[in-house]
């Protein structure tokens, strides 16, 4: 399959984790505010999805695969207890390059874990506010603070992004909604400034599944109908979603809660089916108040070859 990726360098704390599903759902608001037909767009996204994208992935990173450490029958007691106590070791490493896991020729829970690293992509930075009444300029009865999580990305820390789009004439749009979105900012308090970037290139990037019988997922995944036939090593994660843009502040603001696949889970011995398209899940709709609403459950994959054990 053949993906676009984009490398992005942060400029700014963001107070959103630049997740996939979030992406994509700012991306379309952005391509609705540039004139585009949007219902046009997603009339066939439950059978043939115009955009996917990926999380933003720090120095080309994704999260390590949750495979578990095993233990061989013949191992003495003595190389048991320290693999036991490597385990904190091991998850300590929280990374690993996507270029290093698609070009191994056969992975396993070994390599896996000496592959991966521990690499610090952002801190979390807790500030505190004060509400204040928009009506006396004062924060009414007495001081009145709250904390809000920001992510701040420091060092040369850059984005590796990748997005699939179905019709050829649709990159340049797609590309000029990311570049927007990069200068009025992603998520959670862009207007204060947080979640801006560069899109510093592009290119084309082509994964080839010849000799590969595996997926790591490169954003969250919905996981119903999903039919690998093999093991599956994931993190779970639930959505609490809410509406952008003008459906934020009318009507019912929040989504139904959404379980997931996270970013970085392993299909090990999949069904070859799995590879006759470049991504993986579904749409998610019937998710709120709003009837039309659209959620991205798919996710793009890097095929790997894992040692089938």
């Amino acid at each position: 399959m053949e993906y676009i990726k984009a490398t992005i360098k942060p400029l700014s704390p963001f107070g959103t984790e630049p997740m996939s599903d979030t992406l994509f759902g700012q991306l379309v608001w952005i391509l609705s505010d540039m004139g585009e037909n949007i219902s046009d767009f997603l009339k066939d996204y439950d059978t043939n999805p115009f955009l996917v994208v990926s999380d933003f992935l720090p120095n080309n990173c994704g999260i390590s695969p949750k495979i578990p450490v095993k233990y061989k029958l013949e191992e003495s007691k003595e190389i048991k207890l320290a693999k036991i106590l490597e385990r904190k070791k091991i998850k300590s490493k929280n990374r690993i390059y996507i270029d290093s896991i698609y070009k191994e020729s056969d992975l396993n829970t070994e390599k896996i874990i000496n592959l991966s690293e521990n690499i610090n992509a952002y801190k979390n930075s807790e500030i505190i506010r004060c509400s204040i009444d928009r009506r006396t300029g004062t924060t009414g009865q007495g001081f009145d603070p709250y904390s809000i999580i920001e992510y701040v990305y420091y060092g040369e820390i850059t984005f590796s992004f990748y997005f699939y789009v179905s019709k050829e004439e649709h990159i340049d749009i797609i590309k000029t909604a990311l570049e927007i979105m990069g200068k009025i900012g992603f998520g959670k308090d862009a207007s204060l400034g947080r979640g801006q970037f560069n899109v510093e290139n592009y290119e084309e990037v082509r994964f080839s599944n010849k000799g590969k019988n595996s997926i790591y997922t490169l954003g969250n995944c919905a996981l119903e109908d999903l039919q690998t036939e093999g093991n599956e090593y994931y993190e779970i994660f639930t959505k609490y979603g809410k509406h952008g843009n003008i459906r934020s502040v009318e009507g019912n603001p929040f989504k139904n809660p959404v379980v997931m696949a996270r970013q970085g889970a392993l299909f090990v011995n999949i069904s070859n089916k799995l590879f006759e398209k470049p991504y993986i899940g579904k749409a998610l709709t019937n998710l709120s108040y709003y009837k039309d609403t659209v959620q991205q459950g798919y996710s793009l994959y890097v095929p790997v070859s894992v040692e089938v054990q």
